[in-house]
């Protein structure tokens, strides 16, 4: 989610401890040691061809290539990652003085770039989510350029900021609430709300899945989350119901075609037929990643492959998701990766420290305000900045 520099940095922080995979709101999630982002499996691809990086100097974002050389200078007062060629940069708007009273506007106005820096969307919206199967979704401010941030509707706009779909969708999420990815469109559909049910469009904003649904995910493999009451079950793409709403708790499925599902106070790995296929013997089991699950042990945490044994045990608080042969671990408050052999490659050393995408991992060595990016080896390619 992408809306004033305070609210994207608190979405920065809290969305890497959502469970991958998770579109779906629940009172319970399965592992606190997932570190990751949503949708990983989607972007395993667009991560590994990622060539861009933002970055902050002197208070202004630009991005740097792979090698740590800055390929589009600093002259934003924001920047997102990439997506699909393009990414959401901001400029600062501030208030301004409306029938004598000074009115709060959106601090921040959004737009987006390409790859070679040029500004192909004028910053205009309140607020924008990422390109995802060539559509964005984007918030207008009011007549006055005030945004109530997420009570405005969202439409669609696609990379040459035509609006292919006029806003009038509610969010899923609350007016302070996390961007969880359902607004984006996946495998032809995005989650949209009317009232308090949720249901899909495609991409010409017809119906496609009657909203109906008290919560509802994004499709992956085919196949979405959703609950009817307090119980979980899952849909094709023409909205027919393939598995009975029964599970506590529904998680997107992985290309290993498994999900990770609760009932009662347990977790097991459900296949597309809803059949139970694996109950791990460890606690707060997370989404399967690259063949591995982040699980608690009685050393602090481990993986399991998908027969459920234990192949990694770690001496750590917390592990992470492994993302380009790589997971973050924490030990003694400080975060660090583990290859998939289990050993410590880079020693725990930051405060905060990300998945790896394209080659690089952002670390924040000190601060939340500052950081930097490393190689797999730890070595910086860009020292940390603010």
């Amino acid at each position: 989610m992408t809306q004033t520099s305070a609210k994207s940095f608190l979405v920065s922080l809290v969305g890497l401890l959502i469970l991958i995979g998770c579109n779906v709101t629940a009172s319970r999630q399965p592992s606190s040691s997932s570190r990751s982002e949503t949708d990983q499996s989607a972007q395993t691809a667009a991560d590994a061809g990622r060539k861009l990086f933002p970055v902050r100097q002197n208070g202004k974002h630009g991005y740097i290539s792979r090698t740590g050389e800055m390929a589009i200078p600093p002259q934003f007062d924001y920047a997102e990652d990439f997506s699909e060629g393009m990414a959401a940069v901001a400029i600062k708007s501030g208030d301004q003085i409306i029938d004598g009273i000074n009115r709060p506007v959106a601090d921040l106005m959004w737009g987006f770039i390409n790859e070679a820096g040029n500004v192909v969307v004028p910053e205009r919206f309140t607020r924008v989510g990422r390109f995802s199967e060539g559509l964005a979704w984007v918030e207008i401010a009011d007549k006055h350029g005030s945004s109530e941030f997420g009570m405005n509707k969202h439409g669609y706009i696609d990379k040459n900021g035509k609006m292919v779909i006029a806003p009038q969708f509610p969010f899923q999420f609350d007016p302070h609430g996390i961007d969880d990815g359902t607004a984006d469109f996946k495998e032809g559909l995005a989650v949209v709300k009317r009232g308090k049910k949720r249901g899909y469009i495609d991409k010409t904003s017809k119906i496609a899945i009657t909203p109906h649904f008290d919560e509802a995910g994004s499709f992956s493999e085919g196949l979405a989350a959703i609950s009817i009451g307090k119980k979980y079950g899952y849909i094709d793409d023409t909205g027919r119901i393939v598995v009975e709403p029964q599970f506590d708790f529904a998680t997107t499925f992985s290309d290993d075609g498994m999900a990770l599902i609760g009932i009662g106070t347990g977790w097991a790995y459900a296949s597309k037929a809803g059949e139970i296929i694996l109950r791990p013997k460890y606690g707060q089991p997370s989404p399967f990643s690259e063949g591995l699950s982040a699980v608690k042990t009685d050393l602090g945490a481990g993986y399991i492959n998908n027969q459920g044994n234990l192949v990694i045990e770690v001496q750590a608080a917390t592990a992470g998701s492994f993302s380009e042969g790589m997971a973050i671990v924490s030990i003694d408050g400080k975060n660090g990766y583990i290859d998939k052999t289990g050993t410590l490659v880079i020693k725990p050393q930051f405060v905060w420290a990300e998945k790896f995408s394209g080659g690089l991992a952002k670390v924040h060595p000190r601060t939340m305000d500052e950081y930097g990016y490393i190689d797999k080896a730890g070595k910086y390619v860009w020292q940390p900045s603010r």
